[in-house]
């Protein structure tokens, strides 16, 4: 599914800029609207009732490890990295348009994204399942940072769209590294409702990425604002490292 959920924006984006040049954009709306409809139906009809049938539950953990709370580098960590590419998928078409280039060139580079997280999920789906933590947690912070750097700086579509691949590599990476460290943390006792902790945090995240980057570029510009997410990426690697170490002790 991670690898289905890579191609999206490498499909989609490109395929929703050409139907809003086709239809105009009120057009492609409705046709999208109609589209998840469609898909809501076929969810209903194929995948709920599989999700009905009885299945065994693991045996409750303890009270003293139900207690343990997720730790707070974790609640920072992930949630800033969805932020950042929420800040990146928002700003980057309005920023190539004020560059110059057409939408639908825009639309392309930004397709890179979804195309460039493929490499790191298709490693893991080809059974290389002994991928360092330090690969997997804090190395893509560092790639996400340079590729937002880039794309900040770039004059051209090019270097744009470089950037763009150079982040969507890191956050590809990134997709892989909670599941395995709050394993690695937790325990299968925990793992499951700690994941589902940091994935809530990470939905808060995506939701107001988008509406604090704009706010914050209709002050400061958006290459600037792309830069200090790039710098809060960068100050929390050591947190992330910190988060690795503790998963590789026994």
């Amino acid at each position: 599914m991670t690898v289905s959920g890579g191609l999206a924006s490498t499909v989609f984006l490109p395929l929703v800029a050409w139907v809003v040049d086709s239809v105009g954009w009120r057009g492609a709306l409705l046709l999208f609207a109609a589209s998840v409809v469609a898909m809501a139906v076929l969810l209903e009809r194929k995948v709920l009732p599989v999700l009905t049938r009885p299945v065994a539950l693991p045996e409750p953990p303890s009270a003293g490890v139900a207690c343990r709370k997720v730790p707070l580098a974790a609640r920072v960590v992930f949630p800033l990295a969805t932020f950042a590419a929420a800040g990146l998928t928002t700003l980057l078409v309005p920023l190539l348009v004020q560059r110059g280039q057409a939408p639908f060139a825009a639309a392309s580079a930004l397709a890179g994204f979804g195309l460039a997280q493929l490499p790191g999920r298709l490693w893991l789906l080809g059974g290389r399942r002994r991928m360092s933590l330090p690969l997997l947690v804090w190395w893509p912070l560092v790639l996400q940072s340079a590729g937002l750097a880039i794309v900040a700086v770039s004059a051209g579509l090019v270097a744009a769209a470089l950037g763009v691949a150079v982040f969507g590599l890191g956050a590809g990476l990134h997709t892989l590294a909670r599941p395995w460290l709050l394993q690695g943390l937790a325990g299968p006792a925990l793992s499951g409702r700690w994941n589902g902790e940091v994935a809530r945090l990470q939905g808060f995240a995506r939701a107001v990425g988008p509406v604090l980057v704009v706010a914050a570029a209709a002050t400061l510009g958006m290459p600037v604002v792309l830069v200090v997410v790039a710098l809060l990426l960068l100050a929390s690697v050591p947190a992330a490292r910190s988060l690795a170490s503790a998963a590789r002790r026994p």
